[in-house]
């Protein structure tokens, strides 16, 4: 598992940062992450069209594996997040009923522009005709906000 999540995972995370880069709000301070920027290379510059007077890039690899550990023995937030991983796979297979996994999403970040889950296909397959899309709805309503309530209603 280790091995597939450095050579797989953190390269794809890595790039699609370059296409896609995080979203920071004006009103955050993210000093903390200055240690994490990097100056951007030629690869970095053509990926994601970075240009003079952008943000640093910053470099995924040290932030998700800074205290990033794989552990045999049990941790009690892990099991949490293999339940409910499980959970979520077992819907989008059909083979958990709906009140087994309807309030999930509650427990996530609410992000506008459709469901929690991302797919990647190697075909173009428009989500709604997945046989799992109803489940990807409802991945797509009722999380949280990362906002605290006094910020809700303000405008950036």
């Amino acid at each position: 598992m280790g091995e597939w999540w450095s050579l797989i995972i953190m390269p794809y995370l890595q790039t699609r940062s370059f296409s896609k880069p995080y979203k920071h709000l004006p009103i955050g301070d993210y000093r903390y992450l200055a240690r994490f920027e990097v100056e951007p290379d030629d690869f970095t510059r053509e990926t994601s069209n970075w240009q003079e007077g952008d943000p640093r890039p910053l470099d995924l690899k040290a932030i998700l594996t800074e205290s990033f550990k794989f552990s045999p023995i049990s941790a009690p937030g892990l099991e949490l997040i293999d339940i409910l991983t499980n959970a979520t796979r077992r819907a989008l297979v059909d083979n958990l009923q709906k009140p087994g996994w309807i309030e999930i999403p509650k427990l996530m970040i609410h992000r506008k522009g459709g469901s929690y889950i991302t797919v990647h296909a190697l075909q173009d397959i428009p989500p709604q005709v997945l046989p799992y899309a109803r489940v990807l709805n409802a991945y797509g309503r009722g999380g949280r906000s990362m906002l605290p309530q006094s910020l809700m209603n303000k405008k950036f």
